[in-house]
């Protein structure tokens, strides 16, 4: 009966990590991508700041690196940091695109594997509720430029014009005769 009982364990941690390493991918990645509508320089000039991330989630976000069009960052989880790097895409003068993306180390411990897929969830949790709050921020030109910036059209109420023929190209004097009577 015991012999039983010690066979059933076996196999059921045998099938456990066969089904982790079937579901949990190694090496595991973890990424996600949001839109802004702002200018690419902008959003790069917002994401450089440790400050702005400061203001999202304190001693989470550490910038490591800034790059063209790219910020390495950490993120503390827990006891860990993990690095996160961030890619700008522009979309057109005025939207941008950001990607987000981490890559954990390839293991084969399974349980190694279940804690990483933890931290992968919550890690995402994370990046989506700071880059959600971080697309809200970028929202109001204030926040990126120091100004409210306000597009507007104004009237031209004031339009002097004349017009002439001319039998052959006109000279500089008479271009400038026309403009005198005007």
């Amino acid at each position: 009966m015991k012999t039983r009982l010690f066979i059933a364990i076996i196999f059921i941690i045998v099938f456990a990590g066969i089904i982790i390493y079937l579901l949990i991918p190694s090496p595991l990645t973890a990424s996600n991508r949001i839109s802004f509508s702002t200018s690419t320089n902008g959003a790069y000039r917002t994401l450089v700041k440790q400050d702005n991330w400061d203001k999202f989630s304190p001693e989470t976000f550490f910038i490591r690196k800034r790059l063209v069009n790219t910020i390495e960052i950490d993120v503390k989880n827990k006891k860990d940091k993990i690095p996160v790097s961030i890619l700008l895409i522009p979309l057109s003068n005025d939207s941008v695109q950001l990607v987000w993306k981490t890559q954990f180390a390839p293991v084969s411990n399974p349980v190694t594997k279940i804690k990483q897929h933890s931290q992968s969830i919550a890690i995402r949790a994370e990046m989506d509720k700071v880059l959600k709050h971080f697309q809200e921020f970028v929202a109001h030109n204030e926040n990126i430029y120091g100004v409210h910036i306000k597009e507007t059209s104004t009237k031209d109420t004031f339009l002097v014009a004349t017009r002439f023929t001319a039998k052959s190209f006109p000279s500089n004097e008479m271009i400038y005769s026309h403009i005198n009577k005007l």
